[in-house]
């Protein structure tokens, strides 16, 4: 299974294979990142950043950042496994989606987007479901909030902690949030790539949703380059998160993630 959470704040090796399609259209009909090479990973941090280290280096130019084992101390790192979660936190009520974006609202045990957790641990290697919902403040007391955004101006604009969980093999559409996020991976493996907001013009960013989030029509799985011929423009980075890893994600950056395997 794989479990993560978002710490979202309110202040306003990604592994592909490069190759050429067999026509004059480099990745035409091949999924996102392979119309053009990427520009590496994005920073990596083999320790926890201090408070002004974050700011100066990433918060306050928009830019992510990799924490190797960045979670790796909070009790739910040894402690979440399915028995433990199902003993201590079965009877609670999560919200559920589907595993692709294109998916229609999944039926849980509860009703239409619901289901109890113990439910959802009995049944989601079966089923093309995750849970992505608010962390109840029970759970909240086996995570550890990292030290760098407990001080200063940061630790008065945390919002809200959600808890994704999945047997792996999500994705999500090429999107952009509207606030920034922590994401925390406390087991599995999860891939993503990113590219600056200023190229979205190349990028045919066509809807919104909620206050200033936008996600693009582009099928991130088989990009057609007749529709959207200017993808290969826009320049891209990738990050490979694994347990007990933590991604800090920009407000507005453009990001596309993929669950490998139990997150």
């Amino acid at each position: 299974m794989a479990i993560e959470y978002h710490i979202r704040l309110l202040i306003l090796s990604f592994s592909i294979n490069l190759c050429f399609a067999n026509n004059s259209l480099r990745g035409h009909n091949q999924p996102l990142g392979m119309q053009r090479d990427p520009d590496g990973h994005i920073d990596i941090l083999t320790r926890l950043p201090t408070p002004k280290e974050f700011w100066q280096k990433y918060l306050s130019t928009s830019s992510p950042v990799l924490i190797r084992a960045g979670t790796s101390s909070s009790p739910a790192f040894k402690l979440w496994t399915d028995d433990y979660l199902k003993a201590h936190f079965g009877s609670m009520i999560f919200k559920i989606e589907g595993k692709t974006e294109d998916q229609t609202k999944p039926i849980g045990n509860l009703g239409i987007g619901f289901d109890q957790l113990s439910h959802f641990l009995d049944t989601y290697k079966n089923r093309k479901v995750y849970i992505v919902s608010q962390m109840p403040s029970a759970m909240q007391h086996d995570i550890q909030t990292l030290e760098f955004i407990t001080c200063g101006s940061i630790a008065s604009k945390i919002r809200e902690s959600h808890l994704w969980m999945s047997s792996g093999d999500t994705r999500s559409r090429l999107h952009s949030d509207p606030i920034f996020t922590l994401n925390c991976l406390l087991e599995g493996q999860k891939d993503w790539l990113f590219i600056n907001s200023k190229y979205s013009k190349y990028l045919s960013v066509e809807s919104a949703y909620g206050i200033g989030g936008k996600f693009t029509s582009i099928n991130v799985d088989k990009v057609d380059l007749h529709r959207h011929p200017d993808i290969a423009k826009a320049p891209w980075q990738f990050a490979n998160a694994t347990s007990g890893d933590c991604l800090y994600v920009p407000r507005g950056i453009l990001s596309y993630k993929f669950c490998i395997n139990k997150t």
